[in-house]
This record gives structure tokens, sequence and C-alpha cells, in this order.
């Protein structure tokens, strides 16, 4: 008997089965293939550097073998940032902060870069804020948070900004600067004032700083303190950057030789000229007919003490662009640094004879000429020169030219000048000691040669002492 709640047994043709089978494979297929990597930013690169074409393209690759990878991702961003391809860049930073929402440095730089642009400062100032949640203490990362809300006229958001990033670093004068700047804007002067004083304390070649202190005193009644700082600014620049060890991490990535150049001179701001060297030679290999990157190159051999390497940078810069008459003088100094006072004299001439003539010059010359034993020549070329602007290492040869032609009173004099404006100067001491002893006063020798011997261990004076019975 048949019970009436069983349903029939399915009935299976041969089509239905092969429609199914054919169904669970596609279903199989589709769910096994990986899903397709995003679209790599590939903005056009055609005019570019054949240097940093191949950094993009190294950084495309570890994006493709790594799709999923959010340092991959960022670095590429980086790469385009620094290289002024700003869309790929953003859309790299987006793809890199979507794998890694707990690294700051994504939102950091999508939002400096948005801020850079100005034209989505809601956008830019969503990801520096993200930024700052997942690293609160970064102070230059409140200071772009804080410009950002500024030139959206979010005022007091910024000024809590601004005051937040020098609580943070309180050397950082563009947050002294910004708080001064807002509230200025806010018609609060009199609190301005404080903290633009401030900014130019630290920061005083900053024009920016300037221009606002002068606006800060003027509204106040200052007039005198307004129209002195407004003086001083317009020989001055505005200073854009500040401090920000994650700006120079992206700066490193840089391949353009412009951009080899730019970080090669702050290694030379910041006391660097190994480094700033090793970027150097290679914009001279990408631009070897630029006279900047040889002067630059040269004086990154005089900060290490190298002279004698930095001069056939400077002549092969004075070749390219003659008219620099100011690196004539560099060329000049660094020639006498390197006894070559003969060459020295033919470069300052020269830099006569294209139209300079400046106290410096006057000094090097006469330097030059005492040196290469052109006595009368540097007698003549010092005494053009007004004798309380000298600088000491002038006097001081001017003084061994004096006692050399036998004007010993007159040595004497120029030594004693050069020690009060540089009382460690262990040669004048050395030379007004033998001009005392020879204008027969040698008790006053006595304690120049002491001195001498105690600032660089000169032999001669301790033969003067011995041979004057001095222990």
């Amino acid at each position: 008997m048949k019970l009436p709640w069983l349903l029939p047994r399915p009935r299976w043709c041969p089509g239905s089965l092969g429609l199914f089978l054919i169904s669970l494979a596609l279903t199989v297929t589709v769910a096994c293939t990986p899903p397709a990597p995003p679209q790599i930013p590939a903005p056009d690169t055609a005019g570019m550097e054949g240097r940093v074409r191949r950094r993009i393209e190294e950084a495309r690759t570890k994006v493709l073998e790594a799709p999923d990878s959010a340092q991959a991702w960022g670095t590429l961003g980086m790469i385009y940032d620094v290289h002024e391809l700003d869309a790929a860049a953003l859309a790299s930073y987006r793809q890199a902060r979507s794998r890694d929402p707990q690294d700051p440095r994504w939102p950091y730089f999508e939002g400096r870069l948005r801020a850079i642009q100005g034209q989505d400062l809601a956008a830019a100032i969503e990801a520096l804020e993200t930024a700052l949640k997942l690293d609160p203490d970064y102070a230059p990362g409140h200071l772009r948070l804080a410009d950002a809300l500024a030139k959206k006229g979010d005022l007091d958001a910024a000024e809590t900004a601004y005051h937040r990033a020098s609580e943070l670093d309180p050397t950082l004068a563009k947050a002294h600067l910004g708080q001064g700047q807002v509230l200025l804007r806010q018609g609060r002067e009199a609190e301005a004032i404080p903290h633009l004083e401030r900014a130019r304390e630290l920061s005083p070649e900053d024009a920016a700083v300037l221009f606002a202190l002068g606006q800060a005193y003027q509204r106040s009644g200052r007039g005198e303190a307004a129209r002195e700082a407004q003086d001083a600014a317009r020989n001055l620049e505005i200073v854009d950057g500040f401090p920000d060890p994650r700006l120079a991490e992206l700066s490193a990535l840089g391949a353009s030789s412009s951009l080899l150049f730019e970080r090669a001179t702050g290694y030379l701001e910041a006391g660097k000229p190994q480094r700033a060297l090793a970027d150097l030679k290679i914009v001279a290999s990408l631009r070897p007919r630029d006279p900047y990157t040889q002067r630059e190159i040269a004086v990154a051999y005089q900060q290490l003490d190298q002279g004698a390497s930095a001069i056939p940078h400077l002549r092969k810069a004075l070749e390219l662009k003659p008219e620099v008459v100011q690196w004539r003088l560099e060329l000049a100094e660094t020639l006498l640094r390197s006894q070559d006072a003969e060459g020295a004299v033919r470069e300052l001439l020269r830099a006569r004879q294209d139209g300079l003539e400046s106290l410096h010059l006057k000094a090097l010359l006469g330097s030059a000429r005492a040196r290469s034993g052109d006595l009368a020549g540097a007698d003549r070329e010092f005494a053009a020169a007004p004798l309380e602007a000298l600088p000491a290492q002038a006097l001081f040869d001017w003084g061994n030219a004096l006692a050399q032609m036998g004007r010993l009173p007159e040595a004497e004099q120029r030594f004693r000048r050069a020690l009060e404006s540089d009382p460690d100067l262990a040669p004048a001491h050395l030379s007004l000691g033998l001009s005392l002893e020879a204008q027969h006063r040698p008790k006053e020798a006595i304690p120049h040669y002491r001195r001498a011997l105690e600032l660089a261990r000169i032999p001669l004076a301790a033969q003067r002492l011995q041979a004057l019975g001095v222990r």
C-alpha cells in the first residue's frame, strides 16, 4: 500500500543530469578562481628620467607579486607622491590603508597630500585625524591637521591642534607661527604676539614670521616695532619646511636628479656631507653640465675638510657659469687654505676684474699676497679696508707682513687686535710673542708663548721659552 504522504521519487533524465553537472562545475570553477587584483595606477611617465621610471616599475612589480601587502602599496604610493604623481599616489595610499588600517603612515601621507592639493580639505582632515588616532603623539601630524583646519576656516579647532603640536615639540616654529596667525584672524593680537615672538626666536630667518609679527605689533599700537619687523622681513624668504621624520622617509625614495639635489642640500645644512656627496655624485652623472651640482660637491668636500678635492669642482662650476663671482671667492679661499697662495691671488684679481669689490675680497687678497711673499701688496690691500672690520685671520696675516717688513710696533698692534677678536688664535700668540721679544720686551712675550703652547703645542713657542730660561 502506498503511503499518501510520500512524494514520488523524482525522475532524472540524462539531459537534466548533464545540466546539473555543468552548473556544479561552473560554481566550483568560480569559487576556486582567485579574485582579480586591484588595478595598479599607471600614470604617464614618458617625460621622466630613466632612473625614476625604473624605480616606479620596480615598485609596481612588488605590488603585482604581493597584491595584499600594505607595505608594497604604500611604498608605491610614496614613490608616486615624491615624484608628484598625485592621483596615482592617493589611489595607492587608499589601497595600503585598506590592507593595514593600523599603520598611521598611509592615512598621514594621504592627508598631507590632500591638504597640499587643497581640493578636498574634508578628506584631508579625515585622513590626518585617523593617523593621529593611531599615533597621537606625532607633533608634525597635529601641525598638518591644524594647517588644514585653518584653511577650511575652522579656527577654534586649528588653534587647539597648533597648541597640541607645540606642546609635543616646543621647538616647532611653524606651530607657534600658525597659532599666532589664527589668533590674529580672530582679532586676538595680544594673545598672538607671544607665540609669534617665540616663532621668531626659533626661526629668525623666516619672512612669514616677521610679517605676521609686524602685523600683530601694528594692531597693538606698537608702530616702531612693527616697522622694524616688516623691514627685516623684506630681506628674507619664507621658510616652507619643518622637521618631519615621515617626510624624510618619503623623500628618501626620490630618484629624480632634482629630488636628489634637494635632499643633498638638506644633508649639507644638517652637517651630513658624506650623505650629501653620495647623492650629488649621482646628480652629476645625470646632469654633467649643471654648475650648481659641481659647487655643492665642492661644499661637501669642504665640510669634510678635503679642500684639495673641492678645488676641481669649483673650477668646473666656474667654467660652466663664470658670472657667479662669489664662487671665485670660494675658490680663492679654498686655494689659500690648501697653501696655494699664488693661485688664490690670481682668482681674486680675476674677481676684481669682473667687477667685485668688497671687504671680504680685500681681506682675502691681503692674506693671499702676504702668504705669497708680496708684503707691500698685502699692506696696500689691508690698508684699504676698515681696520675694525677685518677678521682675526686677516689681522694676523697683516701683522706677519708688517713684522717681515720691520714695522714691529704696527705688527704688534695687528696681533693684539687679532687676539681681541679671537683670543684662542694660537699662531697670533706666537707671533705677538716674537714681535715683543724682537722689541726687547721678553717678559711680555712669555705669557703669549705659554698660551700658544696650551692651545696648539707649537714647537717654536717651547723653544723660545727654553731660550728665555722659562720652564
